[in-house]
């Protein structure tokens, strides 16, 4: 009778932990997909569409962002002036925008910096950082939200339509960066739908 008793307690036992990795599964499942959600809503994903609109520049002039027309792609460059992770990505940046430039004349990227920042805040960045790349602000809170310009640093290269084909966020301080846009920027329309889905 004792022994039987015994075994009931044990298969108890079994019963409530499995029960509880059960729930452990499912919780850590459930947490994954929200994380997941969270970043879609918050963060820029392959696919999107960056509303096009007027950024405000440091110098003064207007700054169109979104659907290209003069060029194939967009390269924007997002920072925040308190972000020490945007302070060390400016080094990469800067020969991001240099290389860009060099190797395609401007002829195929149009390429600019977003700040978070109000005009005041972002004019004075520009002026004790070296930039390679034209600096401005977003027009309005409503904007920012629509291009998801949350989590900083985050590089964004946007084709003719509008929509994001590459997204890094985080800070940028090797070379892979540049050499996988150099990559993206240097193939034909084809190709470049073709290692966009692939990146995914």
């Amino acid at each position: 009778m004792h022994s039987a008793r015994e075994r009931l307690i044990a298969a108890a036992m079994v019963v409530a932990l499995s029960l509880v990795l059960v729930l452990a599964y499912q919780n850590h499942a459930l947490m994954r997909r929200q994380g997941e959600l969270r970043d879609r809503l918050t963060r820029p994903t392959v696919g999107m569409y960056v509303p096009a609109f007027n950024a405000l520049g440091t110098s003064g002039e207007p700054m169109p962002v979104g659907a290209p027309r003069a060029t194939r792609f967009q390269l924007i460059f997002v920072l925040n002036s308190r972000c020490p992770w945007c302070a060390r990505s400016i080094p990469q940046w800067n020969e991001i925008a240099q290389s860009l430039g060099s190797r395609l004349g401007n002829s195929n990227v149009d390429i600019v910096g977003l700040s978070r920042d109000s005009l005041a805040e972002a004019s004075r960045y520009s002026l004790r950082t070296t930039l390679s790349f034209p600096l401005g602000v977003f027009p309005d809170r409503r904007t920012m939200i629509l291009t998801k310009a949350t989590a900083v640093p985050a590089t964004l290269l946007i084709n003719s339509s509008g929509r994001v084909v590459y997204a890094h966020v985080g800070a940028v301080i090797d070379g892979s960066l540049r050499d996988t846009l150099a990559i993206l920027l240097g193939s034909s329309p084809s190709d470049q739908a073709t290692q966009t889905a692939a990146s995914r």
